[in-house]
């Protein structure tokens, strides 16, 4: 772009800006005041009337911890648990556990694409994503999946929160020492039997980290509880035994229903989105990709099931006083500057619509059998939102959804037959 101005002509804005009066208006207002604050509306705080509400056994929290997408779907199986067998008081799963195992697989599958890469000529944009993006939180529910499908599930209070695993930042930050020290020593070796000792040292040094912050995993576990009857039931078993026993195949299930459109993504196909396991050998996630009303109708229908949905969103400016909404439309109003995005525009422009967060669907308000409102428990905790729980309003949950998890059951005959086709391989899933 030959013609293309690089530059910009200062006196130009000035003047913009300061021939509009209202511009000082609204500095003076946004210099004492949080923009949020200017777009609460009266009535705002007052929680929903839900048409389809699903019970659940309390609000849990993450605390400083990026594993919502842990948490998300444990609060899912606990409700199975609970049903099957008949625990009357207080139930958690240990996110701690998958926690655990969830930062050695991550360590042990940077290692080997570290050695991987080794002698490769082009090594060094090769491993800049691992080095740079390093240890941290972040995960999908295919790669929950495969931990539990490996190893299993526990009690809370089996495996109890540490003050390390309630905050994440230190104990990543040593794991990224640990990651980075092996590459540097690494770098001088040539022989792939001092290598594959250099990657058991580390190994070792990785395993000693984490049991000294989150403590020795358990290898068996007695769990007593009471009964609705009064009576004790008591639990024996191993993790991988207690996962087993519930009748569930948490890796084929379940499939991640997304609502996509492009010029390389179609509606009613099956897609995988390549290289989104951490876990060496683990599965990269395959989403069903249908129109957004074609999913709601599927996640109502598992609702009406007495049934909770784990889905991921965006929420990094949305919550205002317990509810998510599209802050980015009051916005336009108070700056004058037109902020809106729509829903297709957001993904394909790498916007905000990254599933930043993982959550449980327990409820839809409907008008006229259209979604108005949902329900969604979060867990950050009972103090926040209303004791816990948010409301998404149904113009947010659209534009900004990223992906559910939903049990095949209730998929229609035509949506089971598409996630049995050969899917799509993609990179970079949107």
């Amino acid at each position: 772009m030959k013609d293309l101005n690089k530059g910009f002509d200062i006196d130009k804005l000035k003047n913009d800006y300061i021939s509009d009066s209202q511009n000082k208006v609204i500095e003076k207002v946004l210099f004492n005041a949080n923009i949020n604050q200017l777009i609460v509306e009266r009535g705002m705080s007052n929680p929903e009337i839900f048409d389809i509400e699903v019970r659940t056994h309390g609000v849990t929290d993450q605390r400083n911890t990026g594993r919502c997408w842990i948490f998300s779907y444990l609060n899912y199986l606990r409700e199975v648990i609970i049903n099957k067998h008949d625990i009357c008081e207080n139930f958690e799963l240990s996110c701690n556990y998958l926690s655990f195992y969830d930062k050695l697989e991550r360590m042990n599958f940077a290692i080997n694409r570290l050695i991987q890469y080794k002698d490769v000529n082009s090594r060094k944009n090769s491993i800049i994503g691992i080095l740079s993006k390093g240890i941290n939180d972040f995960g999908n529910f295919t790669t929950l999946a495969d931990l539990i499908s490996k190893y299993g599930i526990v009690p809370a209070n089996i495996y109890e929160e540490s003050n390390a695993s309630s905050n994440t930042g230190q104990v990543n930050v040593i794991l990224n020492r640990l990651l980075h020290k092996f590459n540097s020593e690494l770098m001088n070796i040539k022989d792939i039997n001092k290598i594959n000792n250099l990657k058991e040292k580390y190994l070792s040094d990785v395993y000693k980290t984490l049991s000294l912050f989150y403590g020795m995993p358990p290898e068996k576990f007695s769990y007593k509880y009471r009964k609705s009857n009064g009576q004790i039931g008591e639990i024996n078993s191993t993790p991988l035994e207690f996962y087993k026993s519930l009748g569930i195949d948490v890796k084929n299930d379940y499939i991640s229903v997304s609502s996509s459109k492009s010029s390389d993504i179609q509606y009613n196909k099956l897609y995988t989105d390549l290289y989104s396991s951490h876990i060496e050998g683990g599965t990269d996630t395959k989403h069903l990709n249908l129109k957004m009303n074609n999913v709601k109708k599927i996640i109502i229908k598992q609702l009406k099931n007495n049934t909770p949905v784990c889905f991921s969103t965006k929420t990094l400016s949305g919550n205002v006083l317990g509810k998510w909404i599209d802050t980015y439309e009051p916005y336009s109003d108070i700056l004058g500057i037109d902020l809106v995005l729509e829903r297709n525009d957001i993904i394909n422009n790498y916007d905000e619509c990254s599933g930043n967060h993982s959550m449980l669907i327990t409820g839809v308000k409907l008008d006229n059998n259209k979604p108005v409102a949902w329900k969604v428990e979060n867990s950050w905790g009972s103090k926040e939102g209303f004791g816990g729980n948010f409301t998404l309003d149904d113009d947010f949950f659209t534009k900004y959804f990223k992906s559910a998890i939903i049990e095949k059951d209730f998929l229609s005959k035509k949506e089971m037959e598409i996630t049995r086709t050969k899917s799509i391989k993609t990179k970079y899933w949107r």
